[in-house]
């Protein structure tokens, strides 16, 4: 009968077991020095060695002749152990035999001295399935154990063991067997088996394994089966994961936000009968080490890259913002989650796609701050910035600029309605000088002819006012408030009137707060030289004229600069 290679090279003495040596060289000290403990508690992910330790540990303290703290393997006792004959060395699997009346039948026997070996020796594996009365049947025997006995505790889930036990016993945390170890045990026993095995199978191999090394002999077994000479593509087809084209190619679709191209990339990988569940998990994998690579890895090991695809990898470091790539994690990881749920998987994946190619159909905040870094850049690349002029102090204006209501409503022209009467006047610009500067200054400049302006005004149409982006630069850098009134209005200029056109509802109130409306109009006689009069516009006012499109992200940017909330362009 054939013998799995995880049960065939299982390590017979601690040193065979790789990637654990914090654990192996205590434990061999201890059967030297003969301190060894009467209860220990082995925890860590599987396939990491738990259980092998536990029994190499059981023959190493009853070997007749241990050789520098290592079973000798010829002694009576360690060929009883390895072929399972010895009467004195108990496995229990604890997910089976988890009940208090299965430990109170432990503690009778317990008692009975050993018939073959100096030691008993009691290895419960699965240690944290026991029930809560076994594990207080249990407790005593532990504290307080004949001479002769050993107890050996295994367990994946430590969190789920009382603190009672664990007070009791030496713990030994088991890391993750590293990749390069993998590799090198893979390449040993493919020499000791006739098989050869490439660096690239052996490294893919070693990734599916996530540092297991049981699972990575059972792939590479399963590998065997299909082809002698095991490659990259046999590793592919015997396991049914996607092969890293398919991860790259998927990686410039995202890049590009190209949703066709990456759902095409999904159907071709459904019609082959891919796993997308296991396609998922190698996407997810591939966009953490990108994640890694941007925040600088240090010493991270980087699990899903091949030596010769760091180049590659670097390059959508350099591509793909930190805020991007979280969420891509994010949304992979939920659908990974959706996936044990329903299913169809392929529609958890395409909604998976469409989410990240498209941020626009996401609703998430992490999606919003994409859209606007993309605006960012867009206007970045588009918008050419003026530089602020200074605005010259209200005490040197030549003039007082007032507001008069419109004479009488026109069907083109009409003033706004806003929770305010329909003749009402918005309050003049009172700038804070004295009432004598504020004379003077006033009889400095002669007053132009308003009779005469008024009744050229009402035969004209309204045109844009070209002069609105250099005032909205001067607002922005000397008066923040009126800037956050008006940047997303539309204005229009009629003779001396100015129609502005705001999807603000409360437009008008805030401009008659502090004298605000003045100041614009202060601004706008800098920029022009000339003296206008404002007046808030119907939706009709400006049909002649289209007016320009808002876009609700430029809107949202500016409000969050104006509210004091950092923005960061990348």
């Amino acid at each position: 009968m054939y013998l799995a290679l995880y049960r065939k090279w299982r390590p017979r003495t601690f040193l065979d077991v790789v990637s654990q040596e914090h654990i192996t060289t205590t434990l061999q000290n201890q059967v030297k020095n003969q301190k060894t403990a009467h209860a220990y508690l082995f925890t860590g992910s599987r396939g990491t060695g738990k259980t092998t330790c536990a029994k190499i540990l059981s023959m190493a303290v009853n070997c007749e002749h241990p050789i520098d703290g290592n079973p000798c393997m010829e002694c009576d006792s360690c060929k009883s152990i390895l072929d399972g004959t010895n009467m004195d060395i108990q496995e229990i699997d604890a997910a089976s035999n988890n009940g208090v009346d299965n430990i109170r039948q432990l503690r009778e026997e317990a008692f009975f001295l050993p018939t073959q070996s100096k030691y008993r020796v009691y290895i419960i594996d699965e240690t944290h399935m026991l029930s809560q009365a076994a594990f207080n049947a249990l407790l005593k025997i532990m504290e307080e154990p004949p001479q002769h006995v050993i107890f050996i505790m295994a367990t994946t889930e430590i969190q789920k063991v009382p603190a009672t036990i664990l007070s009791r016993c030496q713990r030994f945390d088991f890391n993750r067997i590293r990749t390069a170890d993998i590799i090198s045990r893979l390449k040993m026993i493919a020499d000791a088996e006739h098989f050869t095995i490439t660096n690239e199978a052996a490294a893919m191999i070693a990734r599916l394994a996530d540092g297991g090394m049981r699972d990575a002999l059972s792939l590479t077994d399963q590998c065997i089966a299909y082809e002698h000479d095991i490659t990259e593509d046999t590793v592919i087809h015997a396991t049914g994961v996607t092969g890293r084209d398919y991860l790259f190619a998927v990686c410039d679709c995202i890049l590009e936000n190209d949703t066709s191209g990456a759902l095409k990339i999904l159907g071709s990988l459904y019609d082959r009968s891919k796993d997308l569940q296991t396609f998922c998990e190698e996407l997810s994998g591939q966009f953490r080490d990108i994640m890694i690579l941007k925040a600088g890895n240090g010493e991270v090991e980087l699990r899903f890259i091949l030596p010769s695809e760091l180049k590659k990898m670097k390059q959508y470091a350099e591509s793909f913002t930190l805020a991007r790539l979280l969420r891509y994690l994010q949304i992979l990881q939920e659908t990974l989650d959706a996936m044990t749920k329903y299913s169809d998987k392929r529609l958890n994946m395409e909604m998976c796609f469409i989410r990240i190619c498209n941020p626009s159909a996401d609703h998430a905040p992490q999606s919003l701050l994409q859209r606007i870094e993309q605006l960012e850049r867009t206007l970045e690349r588009g918008v050419n910035i003026v530089a602020p002029v200074s605005v010259a102090p209200a005490a040197q204006q030549p003039t007082k600029p007032t507001l008069t209501p419109e004479p009488a409503p026109q069907p083109a022209m009409e003033k706004t309605q806003i929770q305010q009467p329909a003749q009402e006047d918005l309050k003049p610009y009172s700038p804070p000088e004295s009432q004598t500067q504020q004379t003077a200054a006033q009889q400095s400049v002669p007053k132009p002819d308003v009779s005469q302006s008024e009744s050229e005004s009402e035969n004209m149409q309204p045109v844009p006012f070209v002069h609105w982006e250099t005032v909205l630069e001067q607002l922005k850098a000397a008066d923040p408030f009126i800037y956050g009134l008006v940047f997303n209005a539309a204005v229009y200029e009629k003779g001396l009137y100015l129609y502005m056109k705001s999807p603000m509802g409360s437009l008008v109130s805030n401009l008659k707060k502090d004298n605000a409306a003045g100041r614009l109009l202060s601004v706008v006689q800098q920029v022009t030289g000339k003296s206008y009069k404002l007046r808030l516009a119907k939706e009709n006012t400006t049909s002649q004229t289209a007016a320009p499109k808002i876009d609700p992200l430029k809107e949202l940017t500016e409000r969050a600069r104006l509210a004091g909330v950092e923005i960061t362009e990348q």
